[in-house]
């Protein structure tokens, strides 16, 4: 084990729609239209939010999300198929709608007791687990790095080190959460003894509207897959600390953060107590 002391704990942590609610408000139809009117996506063409989802994210997800194409680039190679695009001007509206994206897509400060938890040397290790595009990898280490906290990527490492927090794409593992090989392709990573597996997740349920991967009938089978392959990958049930909230919520950003933290606070309070 590289020195290191194998610990006994597990707690994945989802990324967006969990640790980071402004990655997911960032897609509501009004941010959406405004980032596309800011990033000038509007002007080659994109325009609306349904427009976006519907030629920009999800025929192009698949490959972006378990790929290291990136960001930029996929959008750039959608505005050029879906909107005949120059090459200049779709890369130079790709990079700018990206970083509006990842602008938006900050960690919540309520999680940041836990994140310092699970930090710290100790018997648990702390994975953000991520369906995500090979970007956000960087862009999640320079968050904890702002909270003064450290990431880094678990194919990076032949383990995590202590101290650190680790974090794992699926752009990097080339497979999704609900699919097995994630987790199989996790554990070989990790330093991980088996006594307990914790998952603090919303599997989809607070992604915009317009998104695929927020359709009611996924979140459920997605729940049901991950479980499933948590348990026999790792031969542990996980206890699940399901992070949904109502979409009533949502019409109010105040009461929408006010109520993350109050859920964000107890998630914390409970897995504290667990792992003491």
């Amino acid at each position: 084990m590289s020195g290191n002391t194998q610990r006994s704990h597990l707690v994945l942590l989802d990324f967006s729609g969990t640790l980071s609610m402004g990655a997911v408000h960032f897609g509501s139809p009004e941010n959406l239209s405004e980032a596309l009117r800011k990033s000038g996506l509007q002007s080659l063409g994109v325009r609306n939010s349904k427009e976006f989802w519907s030629q920009c994210i999800v025929p192009f997800w698949n490959r972006g999300g378990t790929s290291a194409i990136g960001y930029t680039a996929l959008l750039a190679e959608a505005l050029r198929k879906q909107y005949a695009a120059s090459p200049e001007k779709a890369l130079e509206g790709a990079e700018h709608f990206r970083k509006l994206y990842f602008g938006a897509s900050r960690i919540d400060d309520p999680w940041k007791p836990l994140l310092e938890f699970l930090g710290a040397p100790g018997k648990a290790t702390g994975i953000i687990a991520t369906d995500h595009y090979m970007d956000a990898t960087e862009h999640i280490v320079k968050e904890l790095e702002r909270m003064n906290l450290r990431g880094i990527s678990v194919k990076k490492s032949p383990e995590i080190p202590q101290g650190f927090l680790g974090i794992a794409n699926s752009a990097e593992l080339g497979f999704f959460k609900e699919e097995e090989g994630f987790w199989e392709t996790l554990k070989g990573y990790i330093p991980y003894a088996g006594e307990s597996i914790f998952l603090v997740e919303d599997f989809g349920a607070n992604e915009p509207s317009g998104d695929v991967y927020g359709n009611s009938r996924r979140v459920l089978e997605r729940r049901r897959k991950t479980g499933a392959h948590l348990r026999k990958v790792f031969r542990r049930s996980p206890e699940i600390f399901e992070f949904s909230l109502p979409r009533t919520y949502w019409k109010t950003p105040e009461i929408l953060m006010q109520e993350c933290a109050v859920r964000a606070k107890n998630i914390t309070r409970r897995l504290k107590e667990a792992l003491s």
